[in-house]
Order: structure tokens, then C-alpha cells, then sequence
């Protein structure tokens, strides 16, 4: 372990003499924390050291993932995400994918399922592309086995389910349920899908948008292309109707056609699934479109409260902003903005994930 100040160093080992393994959980926190905190307290103390803050020259901050050490990118999970340093004149990549937080069933490390006991249902992250700093990878597959086994729960002599790391690292969203947890088709769960529709081209980035109603309580809501995962989400309050969006990260998929199915399932065991077509393609020239049809103003004694909605066939609308003569008024996220002017013309900015941009003057007295 090493303990540094602005002048000084120091460095403390330990092991055993005759060359013999140490305890599984010996490592420099456990061993030389105390040691090196006595020694450096006692030079202190006897002015052998001056009690000075380390000075950051050539630095800057940044955040990165607990796990893998790249730059965080949007979506990596807070609870991974750490503050660090590293000096102006070296480089740091940027992860090529921002983990992802499931949740899973740890019976076979399957899909999250209202047959799971709650007691096998765990969170974790899935982390695709996962790397190792040592020449050629050597430990790379290593580290995959022990994460993987961690992931799972075994058995102990008395039958009671055993957590044997809270690190929960998958390397693949699940793709299959564990036998016999594959809930049970119902009609009764009615799910629409608002965008994309059946035949329409979408992108790499697109805006999943949806409305579901269960006669039971909803558990998941999952995004297949094809038979691959691309996205779940887990209802953690007691609702029978979901009416939300998401936007689908698809960058892993190659451009042609596909079937996009979104699955919602409920507390009573019963599943339910909506599939259309679609056609993916690599890119996305075109800008967000104005929904007129959608949008609408109100007369109020504070003056017009507007709603204007857009939208994008390929791609999701990331937000924009609303100006009167030039001058912002709202920035906002998303598809839709909401706000209160006295104006009758707006000018509007809004972009889709592709950084396309739509530039249009609209005329508030025509909604």
C-alpha cells in the first residue's frame, strides 16, 4: 500500500515468509491502513513532516465507471459512476457502451418473470463490452466466469438461497425466462403501439412509444428486435396502465428488416405481446416534424397556455427551444413543450438523436 505527500512516499508491504498464499480477503485496506495511519501520525507528531494539502498541478476532473474505468456517457447508472483526476497530458477512452441496470432472474440468469420469487429477483448491470488491462486480455475470460457466478444464487447445506457478491455483472441482456417462469399468454393486457407503427422505417435511435392496460398490476415492460432484449423496465408501483416512451439503443443491430415486439407482463402471471415491422436503417437525415393535429393553445387570464407537440419517424426527439423575437422562453426535453406567452408567433428549434434540426415559425392563433 502507498501513503504520498507533496515531498514524501511511502511504502508498505506485507506477506508471508515462506512464500505461502494469504487469506482470500488480505489486501492493502485491511493490512496496511492502520500501520502506515500510526507511522505517518508519528513523524507528524515528531515534526519529521509538515501537515500541508497536496497541491493538483496539470489535473483535471472527471467521471468514470466504478467498473470499467472509462469516461461515463449518458445512461451510465449514477450509482456507478466516481469522481477522479488524471493529468492534462494523458488520455482516457470513452466507453464504447454505457452499462446498463436490469433487473433478472437469478435462478439462470434469465429474464426478470411474475413466476421468479422475489427472492431470486436481483438487479444488476450488463456491461457488453467488458475489458481487462493486462497484455492481450489473459484475464479477461476469468474475470467473466467469476462475475457470472457471482450474478447467480446457489444453495447452501440448509437449502436457503446464498448472495455471493452484491457486484451482479451480466456480459448479455437475458434472452430467455428459466424453465417453467415463462408467464402465461392473456388477452386481457391490451397493448397499443404509438411509435413507430407497423412498415415504418426507423433508425439506430428511435422513440419507443406505447400504452398499455393490464387487468392486473404491470411487472415489465420489455423491447424485443426480433428475439434480442433491447430494453425492460420495471414497474415497481402497483399499476394496471402504462402510457410511456423510451428511446432504443439499436447501434448493435445491421441495417434491413426486423420485428419490433414490445412485452408487457403482470403480477398475476400473465404476459402479453404486440409485434409490427419495421426497417432499420443506419441513419437519419431527416429533421423532427411539427404535429399541428396534436398540439393546442388555451386563452387564460395569464395569457396562452401552449402545448406543441413534435415528432420524428426515424429517430427520437431529443427537446429544443421555443424563442418570440429571438429571445428564449423555454428549453425543454423531449417530444412536447408546455409553456404560457403572450405572443402570437413562436419560433421553434427542436432536434432529433442525430442532431437534426427543425427550424419553423409558428403561428399560435391557427391551433
Amino acid at each position: 500500500m502507498a501513503a504520498y505527500m507533496p515531498d514524501k512516499l511511502v511504502l508498505m508491504w506485507a506477506g508471508n515468509a515462506n512464500a505461502a498464499p494469504m487469506n482470500a480477503n488480505a489486501f492493502g485496506g485491511t493490512i496496511h491502513a492502520d500501520p502506515i495511519k500510526q507511522f505517518l501520525k508519528d513523524l507528524l507528531d515528531s515534526n519529521y513532516l509538515s501537515n500541508r494539502e497536496m497541491p493538483n498541478i496539470g489535473t483535471e476532473t472527471l467521471t468514470i465507471s466504478r467498473l470499467t474505468g472509462k469516461l461515463t456517457m449518458e445512461g451510465t447508472p449514477l450509482a456507478l459512476s466516481v469522481g477522479t483526476m488524471k493529468y492534462l497530458n494523458t488520455l482516457l477512452s470513452v466507453a464504447e457502451e454505457a452499462e446498463t441496470e436490469i433487473e433478472y432472474d437469478a435462478l439462470c440468469l434469465g429474464i426478470a418473470s411474475p413466476m421468479t420469487p422475489s427472492a431470486e429477483l436481483r438487479k444488476g448491470y450488463v456491461i457488453p463490452n467488458f475489458t481487462s488491462f493486462m497484455p492481450s486480455q489473459m484475464d479477461l475470460e476469468d474475470i467473466k466466469t467469476y462475475l457470472t457466478d457471482s450474478a447467480k444464487v446457489t444453495a447452501d447445506s440448509t437449502g436457503d438461497r446464498v448472495d455471493l457478491t452484491s457486484l451482479n455483472i451480466l456480459f448479455e441482456i437475458p434472452q430467455e425466462y428459466c424453465e417453467h417462469r415463462e408467464p402465461r399468454l392473456s388477452e386481457a393486457t391490451i397493448i397499443n403501439l404509438l411509435s413507430p407503427q407497423n412498415d415504418w422505417a426507423i433508425s439506430l435511435r428511435p422513440e419507443l412509444m406505447y400504452s398499455i392496460k393490464s387487468d392486473g398490476n404491470l411487472q415489465t415492460i420489455s423491447a424485443f428486435l426480433d428475439r434480442d432484449v433491447v430494453r425492460t423496465k420495471t414497474i415497481t408501483t402497483n399499476i394496471t396502465e402504462e402510457l410511456g416512451s423510451t428511446v432504443l439503443n439499436l447501434s448493435a443491430f445491421s441495417p434491413g428488416p426486423y420485428q419490433l415486439t414490445v412485452q408487457a407482463t403482470n403480477t398475476k402471471g400473465f404476459m402479453n405481446r404486440k409485434t409490427i415491422d419495421v426497417t432499420l436503417q443506419s441513419a437519419d437525415k431527416e429533421t423532427p416534424y411539427f404535429v399541428a393535429e396534436q398540439s393546442r393553445v388555451i386563452i387564460t387570464e395569464e395569457g396562452k397556455d401552449v402545448r406543441l407537440v413534435f415528432n420524428d419517424h426515424l429517430s427520437a426527439v431529443i427537446g429544443g427551444e421555443i424563442l418570440v423575437d429571438g429571445v428564449s422562453v423555454l428549453q425543454f426535453q423531449g417530444r412536447l413543450a408546455s409553456f404560457v406567452t403572450e405572443a402570437d408567433i413562436v419560433q421553434v428549434e427542436v432536434k432529433d438523436a442525430y442532431d437534426n434540426v427543425l427550424k419553423e415559425t409558428i403561428d399560435l392563433t391557427e391551433l
